[in-house]
């Protein structure tokens, strides 16, 4: 999604919080799907389990699901930045 933000000429956040990364390239008038708001739900794992105990109640990742949802987004970052001019 990163990339997606530097074909918009959007400097790269410098951050794990995949909220504020969806939410900036939606600013950078990027067309993103619904379901891309997805990403907001590994929030606990690519911030919190990176910087704080994250406690026993989260529930495990269904690596499955996780690995079919990563491979939606590179799909779609790949046509996106694939069809970029230039």
């Amino acid at each position: 999604m990163k990339a997606l933000l530097a074909l918009q000429q959007v400097r790269s956040l410098r951050t794990h919080d995949l909220s504020a990364v969806v939410t900036a390239v939606r600013d950078a008038g990027v067309p993103v799907p619904d379901w891309i708001d997805q990403a907001t739900t590994l929030n606990p794992y690519a911030v919190t389990f990176r910087y704080e105990d994250m406690g026993l109640e989260n529930k495990p990742l269904d690596r499955g699901q996780l690995l079919d949802f990563v491979q939606r987004v590179h799909a779609w970052a790949t046509e996106l930045v694939e069809q970029a001019p230039g």
